[in-house]
Protein backbone atom coordinates (compact mmCIF):
# COMPACT_ATOMS: atom_id res chain seq x y z
CA UNK A 1 0.00 0.00 0.00
CA UNK A 2 2.72 2.50 0.91
CA UNK A 3 4.89 1.55 -2.36
CA UNK A 4 1.45 2.28 -4.31
CA UNK A 5 1.38 5.91 -2.69
CA UNK A 6 5.09 6.67 -3.22
CA UNK A 7 4.83 5.96 -7.16
CA UNK A 8 1.44 8.13 -7.35
CA UNK A 9 3.56 10.69 -5.27
CA UNK A 10 6.23 10.36 -7.77
CA UNK A 11 4.30 10.86 -10.66
CA UNK A 12 2.17 13.95 -9.38
CA UNK A 13 5.61 15.70 -9.04
CA UNK A 14 6.61 14.58 -12.70
CA UNK A 15 3.15 15.93 -13.59
CA UNK A 16 2.88 19.17 -11.23
CA UNK A 17 6.26 19.92 -10.69
CA UNK A 18 7.90 19.85 -7.12
CA UNK A 19 5.66 21.66 -3.84
CA UNK A 20 5.78 25.23 -4.14
CA UNK A 21 6.17 25.61 -7.87
CA UNK A 22 3.51 28.33 -9.37
CA UNK A 23 0.87 27.35 -11.20
CA UNK A 24 1.65 28.32 -14.27
CA UNK A 25 4.86 26.62 -13.71
CA UNK A 26 2.52 24.00 -13.12
CA UNK A 27 0.30 23.88 -16.07
CA UNK A 28 3.26 24.23 -18.11
CA UNK A 29 4.45 20.88 -16.60
CA UNK A 30 1.41 18.93 -16.90
CA UNK A 31 1.09 20.36 -20.83
CA UNK A 32 4.48 18.72 -21.46
CA UNK A 33 3.99 15.44 -19.85
CA UNK A 34 0.52 14.91 -21.36
CA UNK A 35 2.26 16.05 -24.69
CA UNK A 36 5.52 13.37 -24.09
CA UNK A 37 2.41 10.45 -22.94
CA UNK A 38 0.68 11.20 -26.29
CA UNK A 39 3.66 10.96 -28.59
CA UNK A 40 4.92 7.88 -27.06
CA UNK A 41 1.18 6.89 -27.60
CA UNK A 42 1.36 7.40 -31.17
CA UNK A 43 4.94 5.42 -31.47
CA UNK A 44 3.64 2.57 -30.09
CA UNK A 45 0.38 2.74 -32.44
CA UNK A 46 2.41 2.79 -35.27
CA UNK A 47 5.08 0.13 -34.63
CA UNK A 48 2.01 -1.52 -34.32
CA UNK A 49 0.90 -0.98 -37.62
CA UNK A 50 3.92 -1.93 -39.14
CA UNK A 51 4.24 -4.96 -37.34
CA UNK A 52 0.24 -6.11 -38.28
CA UNK A 53 0.05 -4.98 -41.57
CA UNK A 54 -1.57 -7.38 -44.74
CA UNK A 55 -0.25 -7.28 -48.34
CA UNK A 56 0.16 -4.37 -49.55
CA UNK A 57 -0.71 -3.91 -53.48
CA UNK A 58 2.29 -3.24 -55.73
CA UNK A 59 2.69 0.23 -57.50
CA UNK A 60 1.12 -0.35 -61.16
CA UNK A 61 3.07 1.65 -64.15
CA UNK A 62 1.41 2.53 -67.27
CA UNK A 63 4.30 -0.29 -69.38
CA UNK A 64 5.00 -0.56 -72.83
CA UNK A 65 3.69 -2.55 -75.92
CA UNK A 66 6.89 -3.63 -77.38
CA UNK A 67 9.81 -1.62 -76.39
CA UNK A 68 11.52 -2.23 -79.61
CA UNK A 69 11.69 -0.41 -83.17
CA UNK A 70 9.52 -1.59 -85.89
CA UNK A 71 11.18 -2.81 -89.00
CA UNK A 72 10.44 -0.19 -91.50
CA UNK A 73 8.17 -2.43 -94.13
CA UNK A 74 6.24 -3.25 -90.64
CA UNK A 75 5.51 0.79 -89.84
CA UNK A 76 4.47 2.26 -92.97
CA UNK A 77 2.24 -1.04 -94.69
CA UNK A 78 -1.01 -0.31 -96.08
CA UNK A 79 -4.04 -2.42 -95.92
CA UNK A 80 -4.58 -4.83 -98.49
CA UNK A 81 -7.35 -4.42 -100.76
CA UNK A 82 -9.31 -7.85 -101.63
CA UNK A 83 -9.42 -8.87 -105.70
CA UNK A 84 -12.02 -7.20 -107.42
CA UNK A 85 -14.56 -9.65 -109.40
CA UNK A 86 -13.96 -10.05 -113.23
CA UNK A 87 -16.10 -7.99 -115.34
CA UNK A 88 -18.41 -9.84 -117.01
CA UNK A 89 -18.37 -10.10 -120.64
CA UNK A 90 -19.78 -7.66 -123.27
CA UNK A 91 -22.46 -10.56 -124.69
CA UNK A 92 -24.93 -12.32 -122.77
CA UNK A 93 -24.24 -15.46 -124.36
CA UNK A 94 -20.79 -17.27 -125.29
CA UNK A 95 -19.68 -17.18 -129.23
CA UNK A 96 -20.18 -19.85 -131.39
CA UNK A 97 -16.99 -21.72 -132.99
CA UNK A 98 -17.97 -22.52 -136.96
CA UNK A 99 -18.13 -25.94 -137.70
CA UNK A 100 -18.76 -28.66 -140.80
CA UNK A 101 -21.83 -29.88 -139.10
CA UNK A 102 -25.08 -28.46 -137.51
CA UNK A 103 -24.30 -27.37 -133.88
CA UNK A 104 -27.01 -27.82 -131.21
CA UNK A 105 -29.00 -24.54 -130.43
CA UNK A 106 -26.99 -22.50 -128.23
CA UNK A 107 -27.74 -21.97 -124.42
CA UNK A 108 -28.14 -19.48 -122.22
CA UNK A 109 -25.22 -18.25 -120.34
CA UNK A 110 -25.07 -18.77 -116.31
CA UNK A 111 -25.79 -15.67 -114.25
CA UNK A 112 -22.16 -14.19 -113.29
CA UNK A 113 -21.84 -14.50 -109.27
CA UNK A 114 -22.81 -11.36 -107.06
CA UNK A 115 -19.42 -8.72 -106.79
CA UNK A 116 -18.17 -9.25 -103.43
CA UNK A 117 -19.21 -5.63 -101.35
CA UNK A 118 -16.42 -3.26 -101.11
CA UNK A 119 -15.07 -2.82 -97.34
CA UNK A 120 -15.88 -0.33 -95.54
CA UNK A 121 -14.11 2.75 -95.00
CA UNK A 122 -15.59 4.32 -91.91
CA UNK A 123 -13.40 4.35 -88.78
CA UNK A 124 -12.97 1.86 -86.59
CA UNK A 125 -14.73 2.79 -83.18
CA UNK A 126 -15.06 -0.08 -80.58
CA UNK A 127 -13.83 -3.13 -79.65
CA UNK A 128 -15.93 -5.84 -77.89
CA UNK A 129 -15.33 -9.27 -76.37
CA UNK A 130 -18.10 -10.65 -74.82
CA UNK A 131 -16.44 -13.37 -73.19
CA UNK A 132 -14.47 -11.17 -70.86
CA UNK A 133 -17.18 -8.38 -70.90
CA UNK A 134 -14.72 -5.69 -72.98
CA UNK A 135 -16.65 -2.77 -74.98
CA UNK A 136 -13.91 -0.26 -75.39
CA UNK A 137 -13.50 2.99 -77.57
CA UNK A 138 -10.51 2.77 -79.70
CA UNK A 139 -7.83 5.46 -80.11
CA UNK A 140 -5.49 5.48 -83.17
CA UNK A 141 -2.01 5.48 -82.96
CA UNK A 142 0.96 4.77 -85.00
CA UNK A 143 5.04 4.78 -83.96
CA UNK A 144 6.67 7.25 -81.94
CA UNK A 145 10.05 9.24 -83.19
CA UNK A 146 11.93 5.77 -82.39
CA UNK A 147 9.88 3.67 -84.36
CA UNK A 148 8.49 2.32 -81.40
CA UNK A 149 4.62 1.43 -81.15
CA UNK A 150 2.91 4.21 -79.28
CA UNK A 151 0.86 3.02 -75.91
CA UNK A 152 -2.81 3.08 -75.12
CA UNK A 153 -3.98 6.30 -73.48
CA UNK A 154 -5.84 5.38 -70.91
CA UNK A 155 -7.08 2.02 -68.71
CA UNK A 156 -10.20 1.50 -70.68
CA UNK A 157 -9.33 2.47 -74.29
CA UNK A 158 -7.99 0.11 -76.83
CA UNK A 159 -5.64 1.29 -79.22
CA UNK A 160 -5.63 0.14 -83.45
CA UNK A 161 -2.09 0.67 -84.91
CA UNK A 162 -2.68 2.69 -88.36
CA UNK A 163 0.38 0.90 -89.86
CA UNK A 164 -1.49 -2.71 -89.29
CA UNK A 165 -4.38 -4.32 -91.51
CA UNK A 166 -8.37 -2.95 -91.55
CA UNK A 167 -11.36 -5.00 -91.04
CA UNK A 168 -13.15 -6.22 -93.58
CA UNK A 169 -10.13 -6.11 -95.99
CA UNK A 170 -9.77 -9.43 -96.56
CA UNK A 171 -6.76 -11.85 -96.79
CA UNK A 172 -3.08 -10.29 -95.71
CA UNK A 173 -4.92 -7.80 -93.69
CA UNK A 174 -4.02 -8.30 -89.72
CA UNK A 175 -5.69 -5.53 -88.04
CA UNK A 176 -3.19 -5.15 -84.48
CA UNK A 177 -4.91 -4.04 -81.42
CA UNK A 178 -3.35 -3.29 -77.61
CA UNK A 179 -4.56 -2.59 -74.35
CA UNK A 180 -3.14 -2.29 -70.52
CA UNK A 181 -3.64 -5.05 -68.18
CA UNK A 182 -3.95 -3.24 -65.60
CA UNK A 183 -3.03 1.01 -65.00
CA UNK A 184 -1.25 2.99 -62.00
CA UNK A 185 -3.43 4.36 -59.48
CA UNK A 186 -6.45 2.25 -60.83
CA UNK A 187 -5.87 -1.62 -61.04
CA UNK A 188 -7.30 -3.80 -63.29
CA UNK A 189 -7.93 -2.57 -67.03
CA UNK A 190 -9.16 -3.09 -70.29
CA UNK A 191 -7.14 -6.25 -71.23
CA UNK A 192 -7.58 -7.50 -67.21
CA UNK A 193 -8.78 -11.27 -68.35
CA UNK A 194 -7.42 -10.96 -71.70
CA UNK A 195 -5.41 -14.27 -71.19
CA UNK A 196 -9.38 -16.31 -69.77
CA UNK A 197 -10.45 -16.27 -73.78
CA UNK A 198 -11.01 -19.74 -75.26
CA UNK A 199 -11.04 -21.34 -78.92
CA UNK A 200 -14.05 -20.05 -81.00
CA UNK A 201 -14.78 -16.98 -78.50
CA UNK A 202 -15.89 -13.95 -80.61
CA UNK A 203 -14.22 -10.57 -81.03
CA UNK A 204 -16.02 -7.93 -82.82
CA UNK A 205 -14.83 -5.09 -84.31
CA UNK A 206 -17.39 -2.09 -85.13
CA UNK A 207 -17.22 0.74 -87.32
CA UNK A 208 -18.05 4.04 -87.16
CA UNK A 209 -21.45 3.38 -89.68
CA UNK A 210 -22.32 0.57 -87.99
CA UNK A 211 -20.26 -1.77 -89.56
CA UNK A 212 -19.59 -4.86 -87.48
CA UNK A 213 -16.98 -7.68 -88.46
CA UNK A 214 -17.00 -10.91 -86.06
CA UNK A 215 -13.03 -12.96 -85.40
CA UNK A 216 -12.99 -16.07 -83.59
CA UNK A 217 -10.14 -16.52 -81.60
CA UNK A 218 -7.34 -19.41 -83.12
CA UNK A 219 -4.13 -18.91 -80.83
CA UNK A 220 -2.62 -17.51 -77.83
CA UNK A 221 1.24 -16.92 -77.04
CA UNK A 222 3.35 -15.70 -74.60
CA UNK A 223 6.52 -13.90 -75.76
CA UNK A 224 9.43 -12.21 -73.85
CA UNK A 225 8.87 -8.43 -73.96
CA UNK A 226 12.45 -7.83 -75.21
CA UNK A 227 13.03 -10.81 -77.68
CA UNK A 228 9.34 -11.09 -79.35
CA UNK A 229 8.80 -11.85 -83.10
CA UNK A 230 7.68 -8.17 -83.23
CA UNK A 231 7.33 -7.64 -86.72
CA UNK A 232 5.81 -11.41 -87.33
CA UNK A 233 2.95 -10.70 -84.37
CA UNK A 234 2.22 -7.71 -85.97
CA UNK A 235 2.65 -8.31 -89.70
CA UNK A 236 0.39 -9.40 -92.73
CA UNK A 237 -1.82 -12.80 -92.22
CA UNK A 238 -2.52 -15.53 -94.44
CA UNK A 239 -6.24 -15.20 -93.68
CA UNK A 240 -8.08 -12.03 -93.04
CA UNK A 241 -7.00 -11.86 -88.95
CA UNK A 242 -7.14 -9.56 -85.86
CA UNK A 243 -4.08 -9.53 -83.10
CA UNK A 244 -4.44 -8.29 -79.43
CA UNK A 245 -1.51 -7.54 -77.58
CA UNK A 246 -1.39 -6.86 -73.77
CA UNK A 247 1.24 -7.38 -70.52
CA UNK A 248 1.32 -10.12 -68.71
CA UNK A 249 4.37 -12.18 -66.93
CA UNK A 250 6.30 -10.65 -63.71
CA UNK A 251 6.09 -6.69 -62.86
CA UNK A 252 9.40 -5.17 -61.40
CA UNK A 253 11.17 -2.37 -62.23
CA UNK A 254 8.04 -0.62 -63.58
CA UNK A 255 7.20 -3.19 -66.35
CA UNK A 256 6.17 -6.48 -67.52
CA UNK A 257 8.31 -9.06 -68.53
CA UNK A 258 6.58 -10.56 -71.00
CA UNK A 259 3.73 -10.10 -73.67
CA UNK A 260 0.46 -12.24 -74.03
CA UNK A 261 -0.93 -11.87 -77.87
CA UNK A 262 -3.79 -13.66 -78.78
CA UNK A 263 -4.95 -14.20 -82.67
CA UNK A 264 -8.63 -13.88 -83.65
CA UNK A 265 -9.53 -14.81 -87.85
CA UNK A 266 -12.65 -13.28 -89.65
CA UNK A 267 -15.36 -15.52 -88.88
CA UNK A 268 -16.04 -16.61 -92.68
CA UNK A 269 -12.77 -17.41 -93.54
CA UNK A 270 -11.93 -20.36 -90.91
CA UNK A 271 -13.46 -23.26 -89.09
CA UNK A 272 -13.50 -23.34 -85.21
CA UNK A 273 -10.27 -24.13 -84.00
CA UNK A 274 -10.02 -27.64 -81.21
CA UNK A 275 -7.86 -26.20 -79.04
CA UNK A 276 -5.99 -22.51 -78.35
CA UNK A 277 -2.13 -23.63 -78.70
CA UNK A 278 -0.09 -21.29 -76.09
CA UNK A 279 3.96 -20.83 -77.57
CA UNK A 280 6.82 -19.31 -76.56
Amino acid sequence: MWRLAGRAGRIKRFLLGRPGATRAARAYRAAAAVCLIAALGLLAFSAYSVANQGPTQKKLARGVVFDQPLLAAAATSEPTAPPSPSPASATGTPTASPSATPSSPPTSAPEPPSPTPAPSQAGIVRLKIAAINVDAPISVKGVDGRGVMEDPNSWNDVVWYNFSGRPGFGSGNNAVFAGHVDYIRHGPAVFWDLSKLKPGDAVDVVLGDGTDYTYRVTSMAVYGANDAPVDAIIGPTSTESVTLITCNGTFAAGEYNNRLVVRAERLSNAPLPDQVTPRG
